[in-house]
């Protein structure tokens, strides 16, 4: 079976990273400037939340500052923390990646089931900055048609957990659409989406007794 979250939503896909876009010459040079330019967009245009799969660096001011307009706009952005295997492409687990905007994503890591038991996805790139978590193993995705030597398939990966937070926070405002005095208050609405994501995600199911850096305040719960 597939699990649809959130299925009346309506989704403005802003292509950052497809395949024409990455082989722009340009690209490898100004990658962190294509996903702010994606944020720019997206926000005017009616996103009420935004899901990004990939790493968001603090030292880049470009995003930090895209990133801020997108919190103060009360557009939350759901992030993926990122897989281990990233040190092969050169980024260090040291970099303190999401450190300068920690409060202004919901980062997201990885939970995976084993012999029927939920436990954290020891794939996930640590953070102190983690503020939930979501399945990252054995997520069935159906592949862009402008990826054509991709075959839908079950995969694994922290950018399978941000989206399905991303589905939660849709929910979230369905269920309880913010006043327009809400929302007019910068960063206001972004916080509480924060804040209700933390008090209701579920350590306990885990194993778990107290926040990590894997899985943040736990499992998200909906």
């Amino acid at each position: 079976a597939l699990l649809a979250i959130a299925p009346e939503s309506l989704i403005m896909p802003v292509r950052v990273h497809d395949g024409d876009t990455m082989n722009d010459p340009a690209y490898d040079y100004w990658i962190y400037e294509f996903i702010a330019a994606g944020i720019y967009y997206a926000v005017p245009h009616g996103a009420q939340v935004i899901s990004l799969s990939a790493p968001l660096p603090a030292t880049e001011l470009v995003l930090r500052e895209a990133v801020r307009y997108a919190y103060q706009s009360n557009v939350p952005i759901c992030t993926s923390a990122g897989n281990t295997s990233r040190v092969q492409f050169g980024i260090r687990l040291e970099d303190q990646l999401f450190k300068g905007i920690k409060k202004d994503v919901i980062l997201v890591g990885g939970v995976a089931r084993e012999d029927g038991i939920v436990r954290a996805w020891p794939v996930t790139m640590p953070h102190d900055e983690m503020t939930v978590a979501a399945p990252s193993a054995d997520v069935f995705v159906l592949v862009p048609v402008y990826m054509p030597d991709m075959k839908d398939a079950a995969v694994a990966g922290t950018s399978l957990s941000a989206p399905l937070v991303a589905g939660v926070v849709t929910l979230l405002r369905a269920g309880a659409s913010p006043s327009l005095e809400l929302i007019k208050k910068p960063g206001e609405y972004s916080r509480l989406v924060s804040l209700c994501l933390v008090r209701t995600a579920r350590l306990d199911v885990l194993g778990l007794s107290e926040p990590d850096d894997v899985v943040g305040y736990g499992l998200v719960d909906a």
